[in-house]
């Protein structure tokens, strides 16, 4: 079996480039719903406007969208910044981990 090779630097780099792309996802989510928002009533007020914002007939309107974009892209932006966490712990504990106990230790056999 070949060795297992584990660069700190390069989990740490990949860690920041995770931290990056959830800030970028953050900051066009805002711009597309401040811009959406932004728009105000476009849908009118009268029932095929209620109907496209409230849903019908057990199918959500407008208003579930809206919400379930943002809900589910800040998951996505929550799951960016755990697994970068994840990476820099993972760095930190290849940096202090003790590899010469570690080759002493017994093999486990096949």
């Amino acid at each position: 079996m070949p060795n297992m090779k584990i660069d700190p630097n390069e989990l740490r780099v990949q860690a920041g480039k995770l931290n990056a792309a959830g800030a970028d996802l953050t900051t066009k989510l805002a711009t597309a719903i401040n811009g959406l928002n932004g728009l105000g009533n476009f849908w009118g007020d009268d029932d095929t406007g209620h109907i496209f914002y409230n849903g019908d007939s057990g199918h959500p309107g407008y208003r579930t969208q809206h919400d379930n974009v943002s809900t589910d892209t800040n998951a996505i932006i929550t799951g960016y910044g755990e697994i970068a966490s994840g990476l820099e712990q993972t760095a930190k504990n290849v940096d202090v981990a003790n590899w010469n106990a570690l080759v002493a230790l017994p093999k486990v056999p096949a």
